[in-house]
């Protein structure tokens, strides 16, 4: 398993979920979990990309993206019947669904799951402060920069299969003013911008688009869950990270 929430369990509370499991496809612009809908179902991102979508009236906004670190069904896990978001699967993957009801008790059984979920939303917390910080205060690049880190956080390899549709509407920004915001980064030699593909290529000048928005919650998933695998980590010009 990939997951980092199911690998940073003992193996005696995997072993319980593990026979309540279903790996399932995500496919690139469906969803998971639907405002005022009761959730059936949570889901252990193993692979792929999910924004964590709020619809105010009739504007769409991302607060937060979800990839390997973590888990879309928080509020149903925690006992809510709805939730007031939706997630938008952006970059297609799996995950190792688990029905709401089989979850919770499995969570009773051993508490330590119940805990693990609860620093979970501890380190989510920290990334939305981060995200409405980084979407008041920095330009479209900025913003961009630290999309694309957050992103890569969360996928094997450097490149990522996005449109700049779907930048723009996980972004919240009109779709040329994230076109000219890839030229932008491309130029400085921070990626390589192809037809519906995002290469990669220096991290640490991402990370000084980004500023300081992009480190602290990152540095808080780790010290509350887990240090993340080895995918160059913190770029070296990250905001404290030394």
């Amino acid at each position: 398993m990939r997951n980092r929430l199911l690998s940073a369990l003992p193996s005696a509370d995997l072993k319980a979920l593990e026979p309540h499991l279903q790996l399932v496809e995500l496919k690139a612009g469906s969803k998971l979990e639907l405002p005022g809908t009761p959730s059936k179902h949570a889901h252990f991102i193993e692979s792929g990309l999910i924004s964590v979508v709020i619809k105010v009236g009739g504007t769409e906004a991302e607060v937060g993206l979800v990839g390997r670190e973590g888990l879309i069904g928080v509020p149903a896990v925690l006992g809510s019947e709805v939730a007031d978001y939706f997630g938008v699967v952006r970059h297609a993957g799996e995950a190792y669904r688990i029905e709401v009801d089989r979850l919770r008790e499995v969570m009773a059984a051993h508490r330590s799951i119940g805990a693990l979920v609860l620093r979970y939303v501890q380190a989510g917390t920290a990334q939305i402060i981060y995200s409405s910080f980084a979407n008041g205060h920095l330009n479209v690049p900025g913003r961009l920069a630290r999309w694309l880190l957050m992103a890569h956080d969360r996928i094997d390899g450097d490149t990522l299969t996005l449109t700049h549709d779907t930048l723009a509407a996980a972004l919240g920004s009109k779709r040329p003013g994230v076109t000219t915001a890839l030229h932008q980064l491309e130029g400085d030699g921070a990626l390589r911008s192809r037809r519906n593909q995002i290469v990669i290529r220096d991290r640490d000048k991402l990370a000084a688009a980004a500023g300081p928005t992009y480190g602290p919650a990152e540095r808080a998933y780790d010290s509350l869950i887990g240090p993340a695998p080895a995918h160059g980590g913190l770029p070296s010009t990250a905001p404290g990270s030394a």
